[in-house]
């Protein structure tokens, strides 16, 4: 189905209206901070940590600490608790899922995000 506003990229495939603000973002936020999870498979906490940023729409790299002992050295080298997950935006230890989902609820993730969405909550 083609969406009002949708365009077709040079592969000749009609883009949703999704993928064009996808792309958009993309371009927009170039700047975004790099937001990393350490999980472990087995962790409840940890695929909720990976549902509620994939709902808020939010990018993430994944590090898995099952069985990787140089990746449960490198969360207490960055300076947070060897439990998982262990949530770092850029730099900055966010902690783990209570902390995000207080983020998402007082809408301060979008602020540590620089988008300027507003969530009704």
């Amino acid at each position: 189905m083609l969406l009002r506003g949708s365009r077709k990229p040079r592969s000749g495939r009609t883009l949703t209206r999704i993928e064009i603000e996808s792309q958009y973002s993309l371009k927009k936020n170039r700047t975004l901070p790099k937001i990393e999870i350490y999980n472990s498979e087995s962790c409840p906490f940890c695929r909720g940590t990976i549902r509620l940023l994939k709902d808020e729409g939010v990018e993430f790299a994944l590090y898995s600490i099952d069985g990787d002992l140089r990746k449960r050295r490198e969360i207490t080298a960055r300076g947070s608790d060897h439990s998982v997950p262990q949530i770092f935006m850029g730099q900055r230890p966010i902690g783990g899922f209570d902390e995000l989902t207080a983020l998402i609820f007082n809408g301060e993730l979008d602020s540590l995000l620089g988008l300027g969405r507003r969530h009704s909550g």
